[in-house]
C-alpha cells in the first residue's frame, strides 16, 4: 500500500511538473511574440541627419528588449505607390515617418497603423490623422534664449522678424524675454523683400538678431542678406542651424537629433502598448545643441571661454 501510494504521488508530482511546464512554455512564446515589433521606415534621403534620428530610435526600441524587425524606405514621389504596396505587404506594427512630403501622402492612405513622425515642424499631429504622433522640431523659445544667455550674459536687446506664419512662435520669445528681462525689438513683416527697410530699422537698436523659423521669411537670398548686413553693422545673428553658422551668423540653435530619435522611440512603444495618438500634441525637443563660427566672432570683437567653445557641437572658423 505504501509502495502503491508513494507511486501515485510521484505520477501526480509528475502532472504537475508537466502542467508548469506547459503553462511556462506558453507564456515565454506569448512573450517573444508580444516582444517582437515589425517596424517600416520611410525617410526623404540619404543623409546623415536622418540616419541619425533613425539610429535613436532603433537604439532605444532594441534597448526595451523588443526584437525589431526594422524595414527601411527612401521617398519617392514617382513610385510612392509602390511604396505603399510595399508597406502593406510588410504589415508592420508602427510607421516611422521622417520628413512632411512622406507623412502627408503616407497619413492620407493609412489610417490603421501608428504613424510616428520625427524632421517635421509641426506642432499638431492632428492635422494628418488621428493615428499619427510625433517630435516637432521646433525648439521652446525659452529654451534657445536661457541657452543663448549662458552664451552670451551681456545680450539684452533682441531683434526679430515675424509674419503671420509665426506668430505663435513670436509670442513664445516674448514671453521667454520678458520672463529674462530682455527688450525685444520686434517687426511683422509680409515677405523676405521687407528686409532692407526693417533692418535699417531695428539693427541700431539691438545687440543680437534672433531668427525664428518662418518659411515665409527666410529663403537662401535672405539669409545672405540678413548676414552680410548684420556683419557689417556688428551686429550678431542667432540663427536656426549649422547652415547659418556656416553662412556667417554667429551661432545657431538646433535640435539633437539623436535624442528625438529616442523620443520617438518612446512614443512608439506607448503606442503599441495601446495608448491613443489622437488629440495630443507632438512633443518637443528637450536637448539641443548650437554651433559657432569663431572667424565672425573676432570680426565682431566676440571672445568665448573655453568652455563655451568646447561644448559646441560644430565650430567654424578656427
Amino acid at each position: 500500500m505504501k509502495i502503491r501510494n508513494t507511486i501515485l504521488n510521484n505520477k501526480n508530482l509528475f502532472i504537475l511538473i508537466s502542467i508548469c511546464i506547459s503553462f511556462m512554455l506558453i507564456f515565454i512564446t506569448f512573450s517573444y511574440c508580444s516582444n517582437k515589433l515589425v517596424i517600416s521606415v520611410v525617410y526623404l534621403e540619404e543623409k546623415e541627419i536622418y540616419n541619425v534620428v533613425i539610429n535613436g530610435f532603433r537604439d532605444y526600441i532594441i534597448s526595451k528588449n523588443i526584437e525589431l524587425s526594422f524595414n527601411k524606405h527612401i521617398f519617392n514621389e514617382k513610385r510612392q505607390e509602390l511604396l505603399l504596396q510595399d508597406i502593406r505587404n510588410e504589415n508592420p506594427d508602427i510607421l516611422f515617418v521622417l520628413g512632411v512630403k512622406p507623412l502627408r501622402y503616407l497619413s492620407s492612405k493609412i489610417k490603421n497603423i501608428p504613424i510616428i513622425y520625427s524632421l517635421i515642424f509641426s506642432k499638431n499631429p492632428s492635422e494628418f490623422g488621428e493615428n499619427v504622433m510625433g517630435v516637432s522640431i521646433s525648439i521652446p523659445e525659452e529654451i534657445k534664449v536661457a541657452k543663448l544667455k549662458k552664451i552670451m550674459p551681456n545680450v539684452d536687446k533682441i531683434g526679430c522678424f515675424y509674419s503671420e506664419n509665426s506668430g505663435d512662435i513670436y509670442e513664445e520669445l516674448s514671453k521667454a524675454c520678458t520672463k529674462r528681462k530682455i527688450d525685444l525689438i520686434s517687426k511683422k513683416i509680409a515677405s523676405d523683400k521687407d528686409f532692407p527697410e526693417a533692418l535699417k530699422e531695428i539693427n541700431p537698436k539691438i545687440n543680437c538678431f534672433f531668427a525664428i523659423f518662418d518659411t515665409k521669411l527666410f529663403f537662401a537670398q535672405s539669409i545672405k542678406y540678413l548676414l552680410l548686413q548684420s556683419l557689417r553693422e556688428n551686429v550678431p545673428v542667432l540663427g536656426l542651424s549649422s547652415y547659418f553658422t556656416k553662412a556667417g551668423a554667429l551661432i545657431s540653435m538646433e535640435c539633437d537629433y539623436y535624442d528625438l530619435g529616442l523620443q520617438a522611440g518612446e512614443i512608439a512603444l506607448k503606442s503599441h502598448k495601446g495608448e491613443q495618438l489622437q488629440n495630443k500634441k507632438a512633443l518637443r525637443p528637450r536637448k539641443i545643441s548650437y554651433s559657432l563660427n569663431l572667424l565672425v566672432a573676432k570680426r565682431l570683437g566676440i571672445e568665448f571661454s573655453k568652455d563655451i567653445i568646447d561644448e559646441a557641437s560644430e565650430v567654424y572658423g578656427e
